[in-house]
């Protein structure tokens, strides 16, 4: 480098460091803005970024958390920078970060953004970090880094070869190089003896009940080697909670067995004891999930599920790879031999999705706006005669209870087009096949065509002017009820 260069690389540090020394902090935490996030991203390799709202609760007990993992990594020298930004009030870079939910955590790593997938305490953020941080299998060569390594980690995976380039190795390093678990990798034989195996093996050691795991199947097949591991790296059973959500449903199994239950009925342990029995048995195939009916938070879970506090204990299976599928076995019984049975069902593919779905109301028609349900829905919505734009709304959704007098209007104004039908859809109560709804409200055109699977999505504002003049371009009809002069009052 020459000294003009020398000068420069001087200047930008001079000026770095300036201005990282006026960042304000808060407990171990940066203060991140829209003024200087880019700022702090550019300058360091890596960084941890929350965005939070001050009114969320689930912001508020995340706090001391994010601030403790921030100290844990400073202790540990991993050299990065935890931020916290308000994206109520830096919205610029909320709207860059695409946060439409709270609190979102992004990880930057050379200036490369990750959406963070880890849990929300402490340990986990630190365990997902070191990950981040280190090779996706971290050679250990010693009996006493492999027992620090298990001793440190509250989940360690151990991949013991006779050389890490042996081809029953390669399925090993394939799981390591996508799971946010602390992955290790030996070839020395004395670390296989200090646990009591021999070469090849895949062992897991994790900080709970049945917490040492070995792999007995085949080493070079990928989908047995990451269920055994996802498996064993989380209880028999896990209850569910906020904290471990992420885990669940961001790890690699995608099959769930919930049982909703009670803590405070007298036949709690029974239950639970019955659903670890049977996780037992299955162990690595799905996840066993319980879920407290007492918890006010988890109601909106029973409701999804519908499920009554006042009939649990209740199972479901679901499929996150497709689309949240749910399951449903032919019996209620909660017994050790039921809940083997309709695992094993499933696992074979023999069990059927279950579809929730309202009675359609006798006069589902008799108003402006139709109402539709998972049975009315395939012969009204797609019907190939007709133009349905469809509203999927939440009874809860407070932007759906906004558009609820806009949206009858709309409907008065088709009302005299036959070939135009404007409908509702409680998509909490009803559900159809291939139709997935990921926020409320969802605006659907399914228009006239012998294409059964053809929708349009609507996009636009939410106003009566808007959805008119959208829903008049795209099918052609037309309306003699003047909206033009709706204003804005109706926007949400």
């Amino acid at each position: 480098m020459n000294s003009f260069g020398l000068i420069a690389a001087f200047a930008f540090a001079v000026s770095a460091a300036a201005a990282a020394s006026k960042w304000e902090t808060e407990d171990g935490v940066i203060i991140g803005t829209d003024d200087n996030l880019n700022a702090i991203i550019a300058q360091h390799e890596r960084v941890l970024i929350k965005f939070y709202a001050p009114w969320c609760g689930h912001c508020k007990a995340m706090a001391p958390e994010f601030a403790k993992a921030a100290a844990l990594a400073e202790e540990d020298g991993l050299g990065i920078k935890f931020v916290k930004v308000d994206a109520t009030v830096h919205e610029a870079e909320a709207s860059r970060h695409e946060i439409q939910s709270y609190p979102n955590l992004k990880f930057y790593k050379s200036g490369e953004m990750q959406h963070y997938e880890g849990g929300r305490n402490a340990n986990h953020m630190l365990e997902y970090l070191k990950k981040k941080c280190g090779p996706p299998a971290i050679p250990v060569d010693t009996i006493e880094a492999a027992n620090k390594a298990k001793a440190e980690n509250a989940v360690a995976v151990f991949g013991l070869f006779e050389s890490v380039d042996a081809p029953e190795a390669s399925a090993f390093k394939t799981f390591a190089a996508k799971t946010e678990h602390m992955v290790f990798i030996s070839d020395n034989a004395d670390v296989a003896t200090e646990f009591g195996v021999t070469m090849p093996s895949i062992l897991v050691f994790a900080d709970f009940e049945g917490g040492r795991s070995e792999f007995e199947g085949n080493l070079e097949d990928e989908s047995l080697v990451s269920n055994f591991i996802t498996g064993a790296s989380l209880p028999l059973v896990i209850e569910f909670s906020d904290q471990v959500a992420p885990k669940i449903f961001g790890g690699d199994q995608k099959v769930h067995m919930l049982m909703f239950l009670k803590k405070s009925a007298e036949d709690f342990e029974e239950s639970l004891q019955t659903l670890k029995t049977v996780a037992n048995e299955f162990r690595g195939q799905m996840l066993f999930i319980y879920i407290d009916a007492d918890t006010a938070s988890n109601m909106r879970i029973l409701e999804y599920f519908q499920i009554s506090a006042n009939t649990v204990p209740a199972v479901r299976i679901i499929n996150l790879e497709e689309e949240m599928a749910k399951f449903v076995p032919e019996t209620t019984d909660v017994t050790v031999e039921a809940l083997s049975k309709f695992v094993s069902s499933h696992l074979g593919g023999e069990s059927q999705e279950h579809l929730l779905s309202e009675e359609t109301p006798s006069d589902w028609d008799a108003k402006p706006v139709k109402v539709l349900t998972g049975k009315n829905f395939p012969t009204v919505a797609l019907d190939p005669t007709k133009n349905v734009f469809v509203k999927f709304y939440a009874p809860w959704c407070g932007h759906c209870k906004q558009l609820v007098p806009v949206f009858e209007l709309l409907g008065q104004a088709f009302e005299a087009n036959s070939d135009v039908v404007v409908a509702k859809f409680d998509a909490t109560k009803n559900e159809v096949a291939g139709v997935t709804i990921k926020s409320y409200p969802t605006l659907r055109l399914y228009p006239a065509t012998d294409v059964s699977d053809t929708v349009i999505e609507f996009e636009g504002d939410r106003t009566l002017a808007a959805m008119s003049d959208w829903l008049t371009k795209e099918v052609g009809a037309y309306t003699e009820v003047p909206v033009g002069d709706v204003s804005a009052k109706d926007e949400l």
